[in-house]
């Protein structure tokens, strides 16, 4: 009989680094710019995918459907996120939106239903996300959230799209 001990211990090792090293590859310059250069073709998915009285300004769930759709076709795993958000928290001119649905990452908050609003894709690291008014920090703080779990009618309604997303993706292969 074998010893296969040298083998489990290297891949319990393998294990034990995983969520390091995607969380490393998340902080690189290259991270950012794989995210951001999704936003065309997000764009088209959304154009494609949601319900056409949507307007863009209020898609932030099939933005952020096809933000993961796409960032997991490139090996990133983003979870979605409802809650609400204020941009430039510290500012007189702040933006907030409630409800609203982002993604996060290991090590940061993106969203891509900034693209109508502002043109870009917002790409935050979560160290510079604040989650209370305490920990705004004028300057620095670029967004503040309020995660929370949703109504069981929020996380049908999110299923149902959600469904409803992944059959016009299939419709349109």
């Amino acid at each position: 009989m074998k010893n296969h001990t040298p083998i489990i211990v290297y891949l319990c090792i393998a294990l034990l680094l995983a969520p390091a090293t995607a969380a490393a590859a998340e902080n690189t310059p290259d991270f950012k710019v794989t995210v951001e250069s999704l936003g065309d073709a997000v764009e088209a998915m959304v154009a494609a995918t949601r319900p056409l009285e949507w307007p863009p300004l209020h898609a932030c769930l099939y933005y952020a459907l096809a933000g993961q759709h796409l960032l997991a076709e490139e090996g990133i795993t983003a979870r979605l996120v409802l809650g609400t958000v204020v941009y430039g928290p510290y500012i007189t001119g702040q933006h907030g939106i409630n409800p609203h649905i982002w993604l996060e990452t290991a090590t940061h908050l993106i969203d891509y239903a900034t693209l109508p609003r502002w043109g870009e894709v917002s790409v935050i690291p979560l160290d510079w996300v604040a989650h209370s008014a305490r920990e705004v920090t004028p300057g620095l703080t670029r967004i503040a959230v309020l995660p929370r779990p949703g109504s069981l009618q929020e996380r049908r309604f999110i299923m149902m799209h959600r469904a409803r997303f992944e059959r016009a993706l299939t419709r349109r292969r």
